[in-house]
């Protein structure tokens, strides 16, 4: 990253600081240098002092001219020669990996800036003072200091970003807020060791009331404390802990097995941050709250004034009513801490894996046991192994604090970020030769697929979650797909199958399912296939339904679909839901590592990305919102393969979890009751069926999608009856825009009933009292229905 800004030109214009070229939650890092690198005008007012710069210099009356030009060349090359581009050196490559290695204190190149300033600056001077325009006989009575205004007014110019007040960020503030000092005091003055670890992650303190950078606990408390940034500080495997926690937290997903792999880790208290800024934050707080209440880690204290969405009002939400009071930082405390504890050897177990698997493992441990790591276990005895499948092949975004892991990868695929190191690594967790302890993808069934991007990659500038790969749209899920990762590009984005084989597809009838929704913005409108016998191309009938690809006759081992045309609007993202090839079924296996003995006693198999599906719980009712789906990255299936040297039996125990679909919502119909279907349904949560607006729970709602034109709930009843009516109820959590009119009609001979409810968000106001709302017509799109 350090040495990518640094061009030719870039280290001649003064911008080659990689920090100016940085967008941070959509703003720039330094806002002055992101304008000298991206406004045209700017860009060539600033380039001018250089070139005059220049000219002086190779002025044969500049004094010390050797000096100077020796110092501007060597800058030069000190900036310029890491440089990877256009016009890079021929050594660019070894001296980043040793910028990766050895000269990593001096890998901000930028420090050298100076050495190239000077001279240009001094020839500058130089030049405006003693060097003519022109010797043409009219030109040459122009006044020397008529060019030494000019080079001041470039001067001038290009520090103009400054001068219009671009030199700070915004979110700048006029001190703490007093409940920030709170918060600090409050933890200082508990008893008992243990550190502090605030949450939710983001790459800088960026809070609703100003932007610290640096979080206000650490100038304001004592108590030690940790924070998942974008520069964390500790170990590889700190950081991985920290991740794995986070991906709890965004998901929802917490456990016992987290509270107590926290506790054991030295963090007693939990600060929430809930005055975090949309722009800068990828935890929900409503999925926040429910890991934490799932893990068992309880409220102790929260501090400031309650936040929320400004705009909410009974009638009125644009968070989908998932967006709940609470107040502006929260304590949570998972338990009792002791600075150290001491564990039989025969309790502990090595883990081959990574520090991300020891809240899964936990349950694998005895009572009262720990689990070290294949690589710090060299000092110990040979101990009973736990294999897992984490320590996964990963690229990871080191700028992100979240979200930020590209799918596995295989064992031979590099990456694309170009870096020595993609990941932070933990020791080598087998000591057999040609091992790296990572479980890493292996295809099968197909020799590869690849794409052109993908927004899971790490370097994916339209970004989503590791869900998002290659592989999603080849998992037999139309609820999966894969999506290009350049923002602002889809023309020529691809997918590429690679075969095991020589095959005709041209007689086996290829299908494909193209999807044009969020983050992709025009509708594709003519895709390409590419084989090993040509290319043609197929005009695209519509969305959201598969249809028939034309592919080149004859056989090939590479089918490539590439995205030739879109519709109107803008042009950035390709999408593919599912592509079909018929007899041929690819399967992402990741394969785990060798272990290090015979049979391990236990085997621990997971997904990390399990995904949400729209909703979740608070206080036992559910919150479901669009912006809340997931994609699991492996929603096909748990694919894996491991071999141990020695024969060994194992019992299989496991968690499953209900995947959103209109098959799982009938298991929750009930014989005798009515049943309901649903013209649409907005999430694929089954809290978000049709038939929790017949449940009896004011608690659950239907959900319409938002492009229903009609949203239409049928009812099914169990034996024919007379129906003089019925009553629809919504609570202030379930009502989108307004109670509306529903086909049916009112009762006339009593007031309609609704069940009551006492659920209470922590930290709001008690829920207002149900409504009913007869009427005679569809409710709008969006509506959802108790």
């Amino acid at each position: 990253m350090t040495t990518g800004t640094a061009s030719p030109f870039a280290a001649l214009q003064g911008t080659t600081a990689w920090i100016g070229w940085l967008r941070i939650a959509g703003e720039p890092s330094w806002p002055t240098g992101w304008a000298l690198v991206t406004q045209p005008v700017l860009l060539i007012m600033s380039t001018l002092p250089a070139v005059i710069g220049l000219a002086g210099l190779a002025s044969r009356r500049m004094p010390e001219a050797t000096w100077l030009r020796l110092s501007l060349v060597v800058g030069l090359v000190l900036l310029t020669l890491g440089f990877v581009g256009p016009a890079q050196g021929p050594f660019a490559g070894a001296l980043r990996s040793l910028l990766d290695g050895p000269l990593a204190a001096a890998r901000n190149i930028h420090k050298f800036e100076q050495v190239v300033r000077i001279p240009l600056l001094l020839g500058m001077v130089h030049a405006a003072g003693s060097v003519r325009l022109t010797r043409s006989p009219r030109l040459a009575l122009v006044p020397r200091e008529l060019l030494a205004v000019v080079v001041a007014l470039l001067t001038v110019a290009a520090a103009a970003p400054a001068a219009a007040g671009m030199l700070t960020r915004s979110g700048g503030y006029a001190q703490l807020p007093d409940y920030w000092r709170d918060t600090a005091r409050w933890l200082d003055a508990q008893p008992g060791p243990g550190s502090v670890l605030v949450v939710p992650a983001a790459p800088f303190a960026e809070l609703t009331w100003g932007s610290t950078r640096d979080e206000p606990l650490q100038a304001l408390m004592q108590r030690p404390f940790a924070v998942r940034d974008a520069v964390p500080l500790g170990t590889a495997g700190t950081t991985r802990l920290l991740d794995e926690v986070e991906r709890d937290l965004v998901q929802g997903t917490g456990s016992p097995a987290l509270r107590q792999t926290l506790a054991d880790a030295g963090i007693r208290y939990l600060v929430v941050r809930n005055d975090l800024s949309i722009s800068a934050r990828t935890a929900e707080p409503l999925a926040v709250h429910q890991a934490l209440d799932r893990s068992g880690i309880e409220r102790v204290a929260s501090f400031g004034p309650v936040t929320g969405s400004a705009v909410e009002s009974p009638t009125l939400t644009v968070d989908e009513r998932t967006l709940q009071p609470v107040p502006s930082v929260e304590v949570y405390e998972t338990g009792v801490v002791t600075g150290s504890r001491l564990v039989p050897v025969s309790d502990l177990r090595t883990l081959t894996g990574g520090p991300e698997d020891l809240p899964a493992v936990r349950s694998m441990l005895p009572t009262g046991g720990a689990a070290v790591l294949a690589g710090d276990s060299r000092a110990l005895p040979a101990l009973p192994e736990v294999l897992s499948d984490g320590n996964q092949r990963r690229e990871v975004a080191f700028g992100r604090a979240s979200d930020n892991r590209s799918p596995v990868l295989t064992a031979a695929d590099p990456g694309r970020t170009g870096r020595r190191v993609i990941d932070y690594l933990v020791a080598p967790q087998t000591g057999q030769a040609g091992q790296t302890g990572q479980t890493v993808l292996r295809w099968e069934g197909v020799a590869d697929v690849t794409a052109s991007s993908s927004a899971s990659d790490a370097d994916a500038t339209l970004h989503r979650p590791a869900g998002y790969g290659p592989a999603a749209a080849l998992d037999g899920d139309p609820g999966t797909r894969w999506v290009s990762g350049r923002y602002g590009q889809a023309l020529g984005e691809w997918l590429q199958v690679d075969l095991t084989g020589p095959t005709d597809l041209a007689a086996t009838g290829v299908t494909i399912d193209l999807s044009g929704t969020s983050p992709v913005e025009a509708d594709p409108a003519r895709v390409r296939v590419t084989t090993d016998t040509g290319s043609v191309s197929t005009d695209v009938p519509g969305l959201g339904r598969p249809f028939a690809l034309r592919v080149p006759p004859g056989t090939t081992q590479h089918l490539r679909v590439t995205l030739e045309a879109t519709r109107s609007g803008v042009k950035s993202g390709f999408s593919i839901n599912e592509l079909v090839i018929p007899g041929v079924r690819a399967v992402p296996r990741l394969v785990l590592p060798a272990p290090a003995t015979p049979a391990p006693e236990a085997i621990s198999l997971r997904t990390q990305q399990p995904g949400a599906t729209g909703c979740l719980q608070l206080g036992g009712r559910p919150l479901c919102a669009d912006r809340l789906v997931r994609p699991s990255e492996e929603a096909a299936g748990l694919y894996r393969a491991f071999t141990t040297r020695a024969d060994a039996s194992y019992s299989w125990t496991g968690e499953a979890r209900v995947r959103g679909s209109a098959a799982a919502a009938r298991l929750l119909d009930q014989p005798g009751r009515v049943l309901a279907t649903a013209s649409s349904q907005r999430v694929p949560s089954v809290a978000a069926r049709p038939g929790a607006a017949v449940d009896a729970d004011l608690g659950t709602a239907w959900v319409a999608a938002a492009d229903d034109p009609r949203p239409t709930l049928h009812l099914t009843l169990p034996a024919r009856r007379v129906i003089t009516g019925c009553s629809c109820c919504w609570t202030s959590t379930s009502r989108r825009r307004g109670p509306g009119r529903s086909t049916c009609a009112p009762r006339t001979d009593a007031p309609a009933r609704c069940p009551s409810t006492s659920t209470a968000t922590p930290g709001s106001p008690p829920p207002r009292p149900p409504s009913t709302s007869p009427s005679t017509s569809a409710p709008p799109p969006g509506r959802s229905t108790p």
